[in-house]
């Protein structure tokens, strides 16, 4: 796929569950006959050749993940690994100690009330907050995945790339130097028409 068709996987180091990726980005082009790249923008098709025909056509053998789009494979990927305290080995699940028997705990700071039964009843007013579903959560087995994903992230090594991080930080070290220039250019335009600067000032009252 990577060498014929150009296509990439995104953030490849964190993905977690490669085969259900492919499976549903499978799913997605054959049953659903959606471009991968349109994402229902598009036309509609009304066969799996014609929509593998379009993406060949358009180049359009890659994923659209800006914006809300990369929630859409958010069950396929784990960026645990990226946060600022994450350490190795280490569960969010194992943290929270389990409250004993006939014990009710109430939080202040979020007003919510933590049954025995492990349920969390919170105030009406935050009621449109705790209605919201973002889908299952699923235990992920990392470590089955790791020998596929490390084929992948090698492959894509040999065809050049960096990684995301790379590309992050040349667009970084650009916009720096843009904003550089336009501070030095509003600098310049601001002396160069600075009232105070002229010699023959002339007050436009008392004619």
């Amino acid at each position: 796929m990577t060498k014929v068709h150009s296509f990439f996987i995104p953030d490849v180091e964190y993905l977690s569950d490669l085969k259900g990726l492919i499976k549903y980005l499978g799913e997605k082009v054959g049953v659903g006959k959606i471009c991968l790249w349109c994402n229902e923008r598009g036309k509609s098709f009304y066969s799996t050749d014609a929509v593998q025909a379009h993406m060949n056509d358009r180049s359009h053998c890659k994923l659209f993940t800006d914006g809300d789009a990369l929630l859409e494979f958010a069950d396929f990927y784990d960026f645990r690994s990226s946060y600022p305290g994450h350490r190795e080995g280490e569960d969010a699940d194992e943290t929270e100690e389990s409250p004993p028997e006939r014990a009710l705990e109430y939080d202040d700071d979020t007003t919510e009330l933590l049954l025995p039964s492990g349920a969390r009843v919170g105030h009406r007013s935050l009621m449109r907050y705790y209605k919201q579903r973002f889908g299952l959560s699923r235990a992920v087995a990392v470590a089955k995945n790791q020998k596929a994903v490390g084929r992948v992230l090698q492959q894509y090594r040999a065809l050049g790339y960096t990684g995301s991080a790379g590309a992050a930080l040349v667009r970084q070290r650009d916009m720096q130097y843009v904003q550089r220039m336009k501070s030095k250019w509003m600098l310049k335009m601001g002396m160069k028409n600075n009232a105070t600067k002229q010699m023959h000032f002339r007050p436009q009252v008392l004619f």
